[in-house]
């Protein structure tokens, strides 16, 4: 197999649900960091053998959204370009599709990312006005549709958001919040510590905010004005100088005395995009001038039961651990994807739990408790919005800017994925 590398890796900022990105569409999100990143690297567009791209839900105007994407970026037509979905880990999905074309000699340079414009998901008719006007088609005379029209209702145009149907997960029949109280329940992880842990999340995202971190991996984002023009250079999410009494007082999401999962302890979802460019190892170091960022060692994706879907991460962990020949205490970084609290705190425990690494997964040694400063030190999609299939590729582009900045060997980003799956991906620096 090829050596593998991620050359660079941006991202617009994260927006809030109804924000200021909510103006642009998926593609257009995707449109402004993929041209972005052409012209940084100044990679000659003819040199890419496929865009592939993930979005859990493509605008109906743009089904396969990648090809859209490199379209409106001015990449030649004849280069190829698709769309995956992972639900959560579609933007891993699209890295990881990426890294087995090349490493099996299938192409040399891929362009991998995710988007997704949450706050222009459709608003959807029910189900009875759909059924009344199939059944008003079907009728000829003008006399059987002045009947049926009379049997229409008003409830017929009551709006369905499809927001709510992208947020709950058929496998296990709970949404987040659900699985996020389940754990907390399992682990006993009570809702202090979860307040806690969310709380260091925005302020962790504040301070590598302000320290202009992320400008690094940030592309602004302008927005016309018919006055002027302004421009979104920062996460809309995270919330300044963030206090304990800014977390207390939120309400438990159920109103069972089990919940213990409020709003601010779970990702709120948004909008956003992210690319990378993956090349033949080989390859980067004769075509491109800047050293990249680092080197894919391997990716990997399990699945396990549904309704304990928000321990997957160990699980992926793990496997990509055993991929590549190496343990926890080879690993220098880690990132987690933030969906929730109490799955970070829960996921912790599980690397720590010598029982679960030796009889559970029969490796004694393979995993192993991380410590708290290596893990999301710069946040995570608590603070910075869950633009579902964009933030796989946030979380990896994370994790290697921070390897660089840290002087760190190697990272492990791994995740939860709906309907019962886990996904982890280990880096090297270069």
């Amino acid at each position: 197999m090829r050596d593998v590398v991620i050359v660079e890796g941006l991202r617009t900022p994260f927006g809030k649900l109804g924000g200021a990105l909510s103006q642009y569409t998926a593609y257009d999100l995707g449109k402004i960091v993929l041209r972005e990143l052409l012209e940084r690297i100044e990679l000659p567009r003819h040199e890419i053998d496929e865009i592939i791209w993930g979005c859990c839900f493509p605008p109906v105007q743009a089904m396969n959204i990648a090809r859209t994407i490199a379209l409106k970026s001015r990449v030649p037509a004849e280069i190829p370009a698709y769309t995956v979905q992972r639900n959560g880990a579609a933007g891993l999905q699209s890295v990881a599709t990426g890294f087995y074309q090349i490493a099996s000699g299938n192409a040399r340079t891929v362009i991998a990312g995710g988007a997704e414009s949450m706050s222009n998901f459709p608003l959807l008719f029910p189900e009875a006005f759909k059924v009344w006007l199939q059944q008003y088609r079907q009728l000829r005379s003008y006399r059987e549709k002045f009947r049926h029209v009379r049997r229409f209702r008003r409830s017929h145009l009551t709006p369905v958001e499809s927001l709510k149907f992208a947020i709950w997960d058929y496998a296990c029949e709970m949404d987040l919040s659900g699985i996020a109280d389940q754990l907390a329940h399992q682990f006993g992880i009570d809702r202090n510590v979860q307040d806690k842990y969310a709380l260091e999340s925005h302020q962790r995202a504040e301070r590598a905010s302000e320290k202009n971190w992320f400008r690094e991996e940030i592309v602004p984002v302008y927005l016309p004005d018919p006055l002027e023009t302004s421009t979104i250079h920062r996460d809309e999410l995270i919330i300044p100088a963030a206090q304990p009494a800014d977390f207390a007082g939120e309400d438990p999401l159920f109103s069972s005395i089990y919940s213990t999962a409020t709003a601010k302890t779970i990702a709120p979802v948004g909008d956003g995009a992210a690319a990378l460019l993956l090349m033949e190892e080989s390859r980067a170091q004769s075509l491109v001038g800047a050293p990249a960022l680092g080197r894919i060692k391997s990716i990997a994706f399990t699945g396990v039961p549904p309704e304990h879907a928000g321990l997957a991460p160990a699980y992926a962990a793990a496997k990509a651990l055993q991929q590549c020949g190496m343990t926890m205490q080879d690993i220098q970084g880690m990132e987690i994807e933030e969906t929730a609290a109490s799955l970070v705190l829960a996921n912790q425990k599980l690397f720590a739990d010598r029982d679960f690494s030796a009889k559970i997964l029969g490796k004694p040694g393979l995993l192993e408790e991380l410590p708290a400063d290596k893990l999301n030190s710069n946040g995570g999609a608590i603070a910075l919005g869950n633009p579902v299939g964009a933030s796989a590729a946030r979380c990896i582009i994370s994790m290697l800017k921070t390897m660089q900045r840290r002087r760190m060997e190697t990272g492990l980003v791994t995740m939860a994925i709906g309907g019962g799956q886990g996904g982890a991906i280990i880096l090297e620096r270069v």
